[in-house]
């Protein structure tokens, strides 16, 4: 006979023993063990199923994942297939001041990261968490390259997984200049526009080697939505982007004082003197109205690429590259 106290079962005239909770010990460890194997074995898939990147050394790829998905998107909305314009040039026959307006723009830490920028990353979930909102992007140019090439915008984490990983495998097998040639050549500007080539002759009739620093700091700031923004009807938005763009590249030598004042249409000094810097701009984006921070500098690219364009940028400081989100426009096209 046992007299029953809670869970403690006293038999008379002999020890305590404890209720076994067996049962939801062992529902819990099945719990974990299923989760485990669910885990491990997405990882698996998504590794096993991951692009072979190293093809990308001596080949430009034909198409990208997300040139298919604008493909699709004009044929559900005007039922015909859409003519791309995209020509392959070079970095070498691209002009330095594209070159650098898209660093300072887009990730100017890019001669110094392996592919992902984290303390951009870092400075991103920071105010993505006081927002309370996914409003700030910190992708680098090369985990825009692995985005645009193999994958969808969507964020789900196996998407943001197989991201990172491409990511890596790109700074793996290519060196910087490589990686930036083939992000200038698929990037989209503009509705079926790819490509810096096809870029400038499309809005300024010229070819990417002479493109002068405003039409480079125009085309760099519209990357962030290339099919709300276009050179041929800048909204106030885009200028302003362009003339704080101007204002990195005077500041840190990428282009000239009379350089920095002829771009923004006053008439050059005599003789040189220093630019009229506008106010600098916040580090989290580039259109904002009170700017207080001072941007980051590019790091100097590699001195054994002889060929590459004189691109010279300077270390980083403490503030986070300039990117901004970059959601899939959903005006009407700016090319016809």
């Amino acid at each position: 006979m046992t007299v029953r106290h809670g869970d403690v079962h006293t038999p008379i005239g002999g020890s305590v023993t404890r209720r076994k909770a067996g049962p939801i010990r062992r529902w819990v460890a099945r719990l974990a063990f299923v989760i485990a194997a669910a885990s491990a074995a997405t990882g698996a898939y998504v590794y096993l199923t991951l692009p072979d990147v190293t093809t990308l050394k001596n080949r430009n790829p034909p198409t990208t994942a997300f040139m298919a998905l604008r493909d699709r998107e004009y044929r559900e909305a005007r039922g015909k297939v859409p003519r791309r314009r995209q020509a392959w040039v070079p970095l070498r026959r691209i002009s330095p001041h594209l070159v650098n307006a898209v660093l300072l723009a887009e990730d100017a830490a890019f001669y110094q990261h392996d592919g992902v920028d984290y303390h951009e990353l870092w400075e991103s979930m920071k105010i993505d968490w006081r927002e309370k909102r996914l409003s700030r992007g910190a992708s680098t140019i090369t985990q825009q390259l692995a985005k645009n090439l193999y994958l969808s915008p969507s964020r789900s984490p196996v998407r943001k997984f197989r991201e990172l990983l491409i990511t890596r495998r790109l700074e793996a097998a290519l060196d910087k200049p490589r990686i930036l040639e083939l992000y200038l050549n698929v990037v989209e500007w503009g509705r079926n526009l790819y490509g810096v080539e096809a870029a400038a002759r499309a809005y300024f009739d010229v070819p990417a080697r002479d493109l002068t620093p405003a039409q480079s700091a125009l085309l760099a700031g519209m990357l962030i939505n290339p099919i709300r923004y276009s050179p041929l009807t800048p909204s106030r938005r885009l200028t302003h982007r362009q003339r704080l763009i101007l204002q990195r590249m005077a500041r840190f030598g990428r282009i000239s004082p009379q350089e920095y004042r002829i771009a923004l249409g006053i008439r050059p000094l005599a003789p040189p003197s220093p630019p009229e810097l506008i106010p600098d701009a916040p580090a989290d984006e580039l259109d904002a109205e009170d700017p207080t921070a001072d941007p980051p500098v590019i790091a100097a690219p590699p001195s054994h690429e002889p060929t590459d364009p004189p691109v010279e940028p300077a270390p980083r400081s403490n503030d986070p590259a300039l990117s901004t989100d970059r959601s899939p426009g959903v005006q009407s096209p700016v090319i016809q």
